[in-house]
């Protein structure tokens, strides 16, 4: 775990993302080892309620009080495909819980995923940034107009997909973006 806070000056600033979003997890450097093996089942095995047990350790971590004023608690979205398959988001309950502590709203209709995409893990970095850049898209702009966002998502490596969320954010104008992740595991920034 860190010490990173909500606070803006601190956090982990993910490559290519304004230096203005920090970064907060639960876990730096995973997912291994039992960290992996609840991810996976959180994601995969049909074990949503995964995601109270991490919105508990988030605020072992982060006491409700370290936290700044936060209107909106926006996930990264799945496409509507891997919804069916799936049948749920992985980060609805982890989300939905998070609301409750800091009484926000959690906002699931904000952002949308408009392609489908293939597994990012055997693609570098560049491969991920390309393929994500149009991948999101905002659909109600005037829900996010002068909030307070925090957008979360499971596992953050590359940035690609944090980074596309929160330049679709940004249309929005909100007045403030913020970022949790149940882990963050970064990779080399390398672009060929």
């Amino acid at each position: 775990m860190t010490e990173t806070t909500l606070h803006l000056q601190n956090g982990i600033n993910v490559p290519l993302i304004d230096k203005s979003y920090p970064i907060c997890a639960i876990f730096f450097n995973y997912p291994k080892g039992i960290t992996l093996h609840f991810i996976h089942h959180l994601k995969y095995k049909n074990q949503a309620e995964l995601g109270v047990f991490f919105a508990q350790l988030w605020f072992e971590k982060y006491p409700v009080w370290q936290w700044p004023k936060i209107d909106l608690i926006i996930p990264v979205p799945l496409h509507s495909k891997k919804h069916r398959k799936r049948g749920y988001n992985q980060l609805d309950f982890f989300g939905n819980e998070l609301s409750k502590m800091i009484s926000a709203h959690y906002c699931t209709d904000v952002l949308k995923q408009s392609r489908l995409e293939q597994s990012q893990t055997k693609k570098n970095v560049r491969e991920r940034f390309d393929s994500k850049k149009k991948s999101y898209q905002l659909a109600h702009p005037e829900k996010i107009y002068g909030k307070s966002i925090l957008l979360i998502d499971d596992v953050i490596s590359s940035g690609a997909t944090i980074s596309s969320c929160v330049a679709q954010l940004k249309k929005g104008a909100p007045v403030s973006i913020k970022i949790a992740a149940i882990a963050y595991t970064p990779k080399k920034n390398k672009f060929s």
